[in-house]
């Protein structure tokens, strides 16, 4: 086994070219080729049986692996890597061959049996159902799988409805036929995503003065935290397949989006329907202070400014120091915050 880039059919149809390699566990075994995310652990599995390999481009280590119903692509790493997998398709395909020509002596010995190219179709495509079974079982886990444990299944009974209107109301499209419905899952999820994001607020204004919390330190520290635990989780995702760059810019492009969009269209929305501390000739919003915006940006530019010369300095590579840095230094921020909050009440 190795490892090696395969081409994601959804996202190059989509022209999303960040996610159009995907780095995966390559194994080439008597039972076929098998693909998966995470090495030993099953995540992502597919098994491949019937096919035929060429060479699509010598110098990037290019391969195309052509099954009865689609064309797979694998890159290598290196040279290498390309000559031992060439090798173990090549000695898979003679194992796969003579299979077949030990199952058709075995057909032929029955005299109500004709063994036709048909009927070698009508094999393949029992190898392919088996494949189709052995892979897919357990295969892209959905938000009402039941869980293992008490605690997790009373915990999913309290969601289900949630989990349920997500469910039906959001197209799946890792499922064959609904790659085409990309457009319609992301427009319902910034549905779903502004509907949570109404509920938090809410929940924040109701529990700040509950608990005697200043609202600067609910939108900085809570509020942030929480509109920000997407963007770790779908960080992780991509990183522990191998694409360290789609990470970093889904951390940078998520911070874009809420300043620009996030925090842009509800203040422009304001400003033309809300009541309070608005100019209603010039439609301008006048209740911003300037503690709980000034230096809070100021910080987040000396973070970025630092982040990228860390990067320029190694290498463009990023290392588990820098993660560790990263992590004291918003420690070190929360605590701002709060000395803040304590000794200037009036600061936010």
């Amino acid at each position: 086994g190795c490892w090696m880039w395969k081409q994601s059919k959804f996202f190059t149809k989509i022209n999303y070219s960040q996610r159009g390699w995907q780095l995966r566990w390559i194994e080439v075994n008597k039972k076929g080729v098998k693909t998966m995310r995470v090495m030993n652990e099953g995540k992502g599995l597919h098994w491949y049986r019937a096919f035929s390999t060429e060479i699509v481009d010598p110098q990037k280590f290019v391969i195309r692996m052509r099954t009865k119903d689609s064309n797979i692509f694998f890159k290598a790493q290196n040279q290498d890597v390309f000559k031992n997998m060439l090798r173990a398709l090549s000695l898979y395909q003679e194992m796969y061959d003579r299979e077949l020509k030990r199952k058709e002596r075995k057909l032929r010995m029955h005299d109500s049996f004709v063994v036709t190219p048909e009927g070698f179709d009508h094999l393949n495509r029992l190898h392919h159902l088996d494949d189709h079974k052995e892979s897919d079982h357990g295969h892209h886990v959905t938000l009402l799988d039941w869980p293992d444990n008490r605690l997790n299944v009373f915990f999913h009974i309290i969601h289900l409805p949630i989990k349920a209107s997500i469910h039906y109301l959001i197209p799946d499209c890792r499922i064959p036929g609904n790659e085409n419905k990309f457009f319609h899952c992301i427009a319902m999820s910034v549905f779903f995503l502004g509907i949570f994001s109404y509920i938090m607020t809410g929940s924040m204004e109701l529990l700040g003065p509950f608990f005697n919390i200043s609202p600067f330190i609910m939108g900085v520290v809570f509020g942030a935290a929480g509109t920000s635990f997407p963007n770790v989780f779908a960080s992780l995702v991509v990183a522990r397949q191998g694409l360290g760059n789609a990470a970093i810019s889904n951390a940078l492009g998520g911070n874009v989006f809420n300043i620009f969009i996030g925090l842009g269209v509800p203040w422009f929305v304001y400003c033309f329907l809300g009541s309070s501390d608005v100019n209603r000739e010039n439609f301008v919003y006048t209740g911003l202070r300037a503690g709980g915006i000034i230096f809070p940006t100021f910080i987040l530019l000396v973070f970025l400014l630092l982040f990228v010369l860390a990067l320029i300095c190694n290498g463009w590579k990023l290392y588990r120091t820098h993660a560790h840095c990263a992590v004291l230094a918003y420690a070190c921020f929360i605590g701002w915050v709060f000395m803040t909050s304590m000794l200037t009440p009036d600061f936010g």
